[in-house]
C-alpha cells in the first residue's frame, strides 16, 4: 500500500503525525489527518477550520530526521502560519516599505489567476526566462502576499513602485549570509558552487548579479557563468571556461538541479541558465523536456557555448 509521506520511515512518520498534534494541541486547536492526501484540517479553539498542505513541511522535517532539535524547529516554523498574529499594517506608505521582488517559478501566475477571476497581475508579474518569473510581493511579517494590479493601482504606479520594490530586495539580500561552498570533482574539476541561505529571496540574486558575484568572487561576468534556480533556498553556480571539463560541469550542474528542484521544498525551476554582461538577464541552455511520454535532459546550447566546447 502506498504510503502519504514516502520520504519519511515510518519511524519517522509516526513521529511527524505526534509533533503535528502536539504543535497543534499548544495552541488550542485540534488536527485530523486528510490521508491519502499530504493534508490535514486544524480546528482552532472558536471552531475555525483551516487547510493545511503538509507537502513541504514533511520534506523540511525529512531532511531534518534524527536532529530532534531541528524537526521540532520545522514543526515549530510552519505552525507560526496558524498562530493569530498582529495586524498588518495596510496603509500606503508601511505598504511600500515591505514591497520586494521575488524570483518565483513561472506556473505560479496560473495558480494567482486561480484564486479569483477579479484579480490580475499582468502589472506586477513578468516573464525572466524559462521556468522563471518576477512578482512584486509585500513581504509581511508572517507571510509574503502577492500583489495584483489591483492592489498595484491603490499604492501608486509601476514606476514610483518598482525602483521601491528593487532597492527594498537589494537591501534584503545584501544582509544575508549565504553557506558558500565550492564543489570541485575529479571528473570535472571546473567544478561548481553551492549557495544556501533559508531566507525567502535568495531566488532573486540572480537579478542582481553584482551581489551574487560578491559571494562568489571567482565568477566573471565578461566570460560568463552557468546559474540555476532549483530551490528557493538554493543557487548553483559554476563558471564558463573553454577547457573541456565545460560540457562536464554542464551536465552536472543540471543533472543536480532537476534532483533538487524534483526531491526538496519549494521548488522553483529545474532548468540551467547562462548570465554575462551585456545580454539578457538569464538565457536558457538546459533542461528537462517531455518526448514519447519520457522526460529527458537536454542542453541545447548557444553559439556562444558551443564554440567553446
Amino acid at each position: 500500500m502506498d504510503r502519504t509521506y514516502p520520504h519519511l520511515t515510518e519511524e519517522t512518520e509516526a513521529r511527524f503525525r505526534a509533533d503535528l498534534i502536539d504543535a497543534a494541541s499548544a495552541i488550542g486547536a485540534s488536527i485530523t489527518f486528510l490521508d491519502p492526501n499530504d493534508e490535514a484540517m486544524l480546528l482552532s479553539s472558536d471552531g475555525k477550520p483551516s487547510n493545511m498542505g503538509l507537502q513541504n513541511v514533511s520534506r523540511d522535517y525529512a531532511l531534518a530526521e534524527g536532529d530532534r532539535a531541528s524537526e521540532l524547529y520545522v514543526i515549530g516554523e510552519y505552525f507560526k502560519m496558524f498562530q493569530p498574529a498582529d495586524p498588518v499594517d495596510t496603509s500606503p506608505e508601511a505598504t511600500k516599505q515591505r514591497l520586494k521582488i521575488r524570483v518565483s517559478p513561472a506556473e505560479m501566475l496560473q495558480e494567482l489567476l486561480s484564486l479569483s477571476s477579479d484579480v490580475s497581475f499582468d502589472q506586477t508579474t513578468s516573464p525572466l526566462a524559462t521556468g522563471l518569473m518576477t512578482a512584486l510581493v509585500d513581504d509581511q511579517p508572517v507571510s509574503i502576499a502577492s500583489i495584483s494590479d489591483q492592489t498595484l493601482a491603490n499604492l501608486g504606479t509601476s514606476e514610483e513602485l518598482y525602483p521601491i520594490a528593487l532597492e527594498n530586495t537589494r537591501t534584503e539580500l545584501l544582509g544575508q549570509q549565504p553557506v558558500v561552498e565550492h564543489m570541485p570533482g575529479e571528473e570535472h574539476p571546473t567544478g561548481f558552487t553551492y549557495i544556501e541561505d533559508a531566507g525567502y529571496f535568495l531566488s532573486s540574486v540572480v537579478i542582481f548579479p553584482e551581489i551574487l558575484q560578491s559571494w562568489v568572487p571567482t565568477l566573471n561576468p565578461e566570460t560568463g557563468y552557468i546559474v540555476s534556480v532549483p530551490t528557493r533556498d538554493i543557487i548553483l553556480v559554476a563558471p564558463v571556461t573553454s577547457s573541456t571539463d565545460l560540457f562536464n560541469s554542464l551536465q552536472t550542474i543540471l543533472g543536480l538541479t532537476v534532483s533538487l528542484y524534483e526531491k526538496n521544498s519549494h521548488p522553483v525551476s529545474p532548468y540551467i541558465y547562462l548570465q554575462r554582461v551585456g545580454h539578457e538577464i538569464l538565457e536558457t541552455i538546459g533542461g528537462p523536456i517531455v518526448e514519447d511520454g519520457e522526460t529527458k535532459l537536454v542542453l541545447p546550447l548557444p553559439e556562444y557555448l558551443s564554440e567553446l566546447l
